[in-house]
């Protein structure tokens, strides 16, 4: 059961978003008169070592009344529920002291990053970030150059992009035909068809509430605000048009009202990279980092992803102050970290910076784009400026789908446009500019569909072994288990094997888990036996786990 104080505990702070409209979402949290916590209370994140035991988990769990809320399949992680009168702190200091915990942490709260005010004047119902003319009395050409990229867009491979954020309304008319469909997953009949541990995720997943709705209604407004800019439909007679052609966006909601949880944005992050998604928009961020939200970021990183991160809304420098913004200011070399900047291209009043730690400036003032129930509305924030960035990624996939995270990123930044304002404040010093990172692409990228990917030569891995391995336990009628995965995902029963004292055996399976388990039928003779588990994949690796443990009197 989840559940939120409504105070903090001193000396932490919360994470934001990274926008502003008048919806009431706080700039930051501060540490002094903030009612709003630094994270769930009552929760608490437990990492495992790679094959430790759960035993000193399951002690402090005895120990404090706490209970396993649930498991992250891609990661195994804990998310473990507290009692009430169990301070978050105490408990950590507990859980890190167990054996077998690689570490323990708050499970840390999230928020949008959009700004204190929502432009009115119909002057700004105008995409000037996307073609600037002048017309909000800005600056001709501090935009983006959408039109000229286009044009030197031509004919495009199909791209993916993962909104990580609020929930998006994907029956939004200028949305609706570029939401993500998930091709293995059939609408409504209550299976995991795909086996990926998510029944009827057919256009993403809402990791907030555990289900397959990503659209909850008006509290879902921010994130159908970032998915119009970089996907709304273009040539339908209708609103606004994203920077993205041949886009689609996948919905991964883990903002419920104001907050999310470090805990669901990683999972989040996991999703999209298991999905084979390129590039994600994370328009949320905050003064504490996550361990657990940061070896997602780096897991996605080893699997070629390029997370676009919102710099923050405090008007800090992320370079020195003790109060910057994640993850955009994470060490990770896939994190591409944006500034706003408004029509005269300016960097915006409310928007972080750092010389080191952001990478550009993108238009993020006065942004028109889709909003929850079918509207349309202006936001502004670093929220708003991170998905021209995403949309310039999808563009340059588009282009030429063999590019890695790495050389993406070289292309939006070196592709900038300069702007005084923004020199020493950022990495590049300039403004993104779409159509000049196009025009550095070879002549020969590709414009059809990707190479096929490599072949797999990766076997599966067959961890959390129980009883674990050179054990000496006295239950003489001991569960056997393990958990096989391939590539972060459950195996296929049928391609696993157990052998028990040399004998095949039946066993049950928890496909959602890849976890099997077997109980002897009868009590086992006092000495050793062993256990062996050989598991195949779909191209043919193997792998062949073995291990023993003693019954002593």
């Amino acid at each position: 059961m989840r559940w939120r104080a409504g105070g903090f505990v001193a000396g932490l702070v919360f994470v934001a978003l990274a926008g502003f409209s008048g919806t009431g979402f706080a700039q930051d949290a501060g540490t002094g008169g903030s009612s709003a916590p630094a994270f769930e209370l009552g929760e608490v994140i437990v990492a495992l070592e790679g094959e430790g035991t759960t035993a000193g988990l399951r002690e402090v769990n005895g120990d404090l009344g706490a209970r396993v809320e649930e498991v992250a399949p891609e990661s195994g992680a804990r998310l473990v529920d507290l009692p009430r009168g169990v301070g978050v702190a105490e408990a950590v200091e507990e859980y890190r002291d167990a054996p077998g915990v690689a570490y323990a942490e708050p499970n840390y709260l999230y928020r949008p990053v959009q700004s204190p005010t929502t432009p009115s004047d119909p002057d700004f119902r105008a995409l000037w970030g996307l073609h600037n003319t002048g017309q909000t009395g800005g600056t001709a050409d501090a935009d983006v150059d959408a039109p000229e990229a286009w044009e030197k867009l031509g004919e495009s491979s199909p791209v993916v992009v993962a909104v990580i954020d609020s929930g998006v309304d994907v029956s939004h008319p200028d949305l609706a035909a570029n939401v993500w469909r998930n091709p293995g997953e059939t609408p409504n009949n209550g299976r995991d068809d795909d086996g990926n541990g998510y029944v009827d995720d057919v256009n993403g997943w809402d990791f907030a509430n555990g289900d397959a709705s990503v659209y909850d209604g008006t509290q879902d407004d921010h994130g159908t605000h970032v998915a119009g800019t970089i996907a709304a439909a273009h040539d339908n007679g209708t609103g606004v048009a994203g920077l993205g052609r041949n886009v689609k966006v996948m919905p991964l909601k883990f903002i419920d009202g104001e907050f999310g949880s470090a805990f669901d944005a990683a999972r989040a992050i996991d999703y999209a990279v298991a999905q084979g998604v390129p590039v994600s928009n994370n328009s949320w961020g905050g003064p504490k980092e996550s361990r657990y939200v940061k070896e997602a970021i780096d897991r996605a990183r080893a699997k070629g992803h390029l997370l676009v991160a919102a710099a923050g809304n405090s008007g800090l420098d992320n370079d020195s102050s003790t109060e910057r913004s994640y993850p955009a200011s994470s060490a990770s070399e896939n994190i591409v970290s944006v500034a706003a900047t408004n029509s005269r291209d300016e960097l915006a009043w409310f928007s972080n910076y750092g010389a080191t730690g952001v990478d550009l400036g993108a238009p993020g003032v006065g942004i028109l784009s889709t909003t929850a129930g079918g509207g349309y509305g202006g936001k502004s924030g670093t929220s708003m400026a991170t998905p021209h960035v995403a949309g310039a990624a999808a563009l340059l996939l588009g282009k030429d789908p063999n590019l890695g995270y790495s050389e993406v990123k070289s292309l939006l930044l070196s592709g900038v446009d300069p702007s005084p304002s923004l020199a020493g404040k950022t990495v590049t010093g300039g403004r993104l500019n779409a159509a000049n990172s196009l025009a550095a692409l070879p002549e020969t990228a590709q414009t059809s569909a990707p190479e096929p990917p490599p072949p797999d030569t990766t076997a599966p891995s067959v961890t959390n072994l129980r009883p674990a391995p050179a054990s000496s336990i006295k239950n003489r009628r001991p569960e056997v288990s393990a958990v096989v995965k391939d590539s972060g995902k459950p195996v296929g029963k049928a391609r696993i094997s157990l052998y028990f004292d040399g004998r095949k055996v039946g066993f049950v399976y928890d496909a959602t888990r890849g976890r099997l388990s077997f109980k002897p039928r009868g009590e086992l003779a006092f000495g050793r036996h062993t256990v062996r588990v050989v598991a195949q994949d779909a191209s043919g690796n193997r792998t062949d786990r073995r291990w023993g443990f003693r019954i002593v009197r």
